[in-house]
């Protein structure tokens, strides 16, 4: 599935970029903006039939972005980690299937990541990518609004 990681890496980046134009962090601000825009602009490419495939590289790639965009809030951490639940909730699905599938020698999902197990259900690739979508903008929202809160009690 080409394109999933960039699209929730790129909406969250859209988010963090809004959190730090509220908190008054200006490299957040621009990291964050970038990030969006190289995320958001290879989606393009990344649409099935994709021409670009994304990978383990790819994705390692998107990994070490969000790392170094959380790795840059360190005055708001909970509006930065609202906007990466989607992501860590795929993450954690992963976590959950290697220590069950270690322990009890059985998988708990039809795919290793929550998306793949979507997949595997039947869910076709842009309901997954819309899901993907709209849990990652509704959690960026939320982010962005604890942000305004959080700078609201601040003055």
């Amino acid at each position: 599935m080409g394109g999933l990681c960039a699209c929730s890496l790129g909406i969250s980046a859209l988010g963090l970029s809004a959190v730090g134009t509220i908190m008054g962090d200006s490299v957040l601000a621009a990291f964050a903006c970038c990030t969006a825009a190289c995320c958001i602009g290879s989606l393009l490419w990344g649409f099935e039939p994709s021409k670009l495939r994304y990978g383990s590289s790819g994705g390692a790639f998107c990994a070490a972005c969000a790392a170094a965009l959380f790795s840059l809030c360190t005055d708001f951490g909970l509006a930065a980690l609202m906007t990466f639940i989607p992501v860590f909730a795929d993450a954690v699905c992963c976590l959950l299937q290697t220590v069950i599938f270690k322990t009890r020698k059985r998988l708990l999902l039809k795919g290793f990541t929550l998306h793949a197990h979507l997949k595997a259900k039947g869910v076709n690739v842009y309901k997954i990518m819309i899901i993907f979508f709209a849990a990652s903008a509704v959690f960026t929202a939320a982010g962005c609004v604890y942000a305004r809160y959080c700078a609201d009690i601040e003055m």
